[in-house]
């Protein structure tokens, strides 16, 4: 099998400098059962909009992506995953408005804190 084309993860970091994007992350420290092979690249975005904005670059740009919160509820293989994990656990905000009886939890919010 050829080597995959690896050349976005250059023009990612030249389009968000302030993320963090790690290569070759493996994806079984990232799920509760705690398998999978590694990612092509992964970044954590630290709010809405930096995500939307990392979200539609990779869609533009072609490169498969998925966004990851706390890694219940997911299987990854060995193989692990090409392309883009958008990781959200840092995005763990959960607000309760109590005389609306209304709770508004961001994407990375732990089931347990909601």
């Amino acid at each position: 099998m050829a080597p995959a084309n690896l050349s976005w993860i250059s023009g990612l970091r030249a389009r968000f400098p302030e993320l963090a994007v790690r290569e070759n992350v493996m994806m079984r420290d990232y799920t509760t059962f705690r398998i999978g092979g590694p990612a092509d690249a992964m970044a954590a975005p630290g709010n809405a909009e930096a995500l939307a904005s990392l979200y539609a670059w990779a869609r533009a740009e072609g490169v498969p992506a998925l966004i990851l919160g706390g890694g219940s509820n997911i299987l990854v293989s060995d193989g692990g995953i090409r392309g883009l994990v958008i990781q959200t656990a840092a995005m763990s905000g959960v607000e309760a408005d109590a005389p609306n009886a209304s709770v508004t939890a961001w994407c990375g919010a732990r089931i347990a804190k909601v």
